[in-house]
């Protein structure tokens, strides 16, 4: 029986693509609370977020690896993954004001080698998914090399779906 032929699994399947990858109501919201025009701002990966941030009137760069799962937009930069580990074959032009960090699938580690060239003292950083334990690692180490603070934000989707983001931002003085 194949599979993706069963109506069950199909329902199942479109169910967990809408719950699980789908930007959460809440990072969503944290999201718009942070976004101006004119923003310099950078997403890994792309989907209801790039139209967010596009709609905001924000100068933005959605980096995604396959075409087939990015927005048709035309902030949306397609650019395969390379190395190991892997990251989006492309080199930043400038800093940015947020970043949004929330793709690839493959690991999001390897965001540290570019944040040098894209981050500056008064960058924001988001990052989706923190319940995975190398996010949440990936969270400590942006914030300790960039002194930033980071604030987690937990909520459950359809009361049984736990969803994580955590927001990296400059301290006050």
């Amino acid at each position: 029986m194949n599979f993706m032929n069963n109506k069950i699994f199909s329902g199942f399947w479109n169910f967990y693509q809408r719950h699980f990858w789908e930007l959460s109501k809440p990072c969503e919201e944290a999201l718009r609370a942070r976004l101006k025009p004119g923003m310099f701002t950078l997403e890994t990966g792309s989907g209801r977020s790039t139209y967010i941030f596009e709609a905001a009137g924000c100068r933005h760069i959605a980096l995604e690896h396959k075409a087939k799962h990015s927005a048709a937009l035309p902030s949306v930069v397609i650019a395969p993954l390379v190395g190991d580990p892997p990251w989006y074959d492309w080199r930043p032009s400038h800093f940015f004001d947020l970043i949004f960090i929330d793709g690839p699938a493959t690991g999001r580690d390897a965001v540290l080698k570019v944040l040098p060239q894209c981050m500056k003292p008064s960058t924001t950083v988001i990052i989706d998914d923190t319940d995975r334990r190398a996010d949440r690692a990936l969270c400590e180490r942006i914030a300790r090399e960039y002194d930033l603070v980071a604030t987690t934000h937990g909520h459950w989707d359809l009361g049984f779906i736990h969803r994580v983001f955590t927001v990296l931002e400059p301290k006050r003085p």
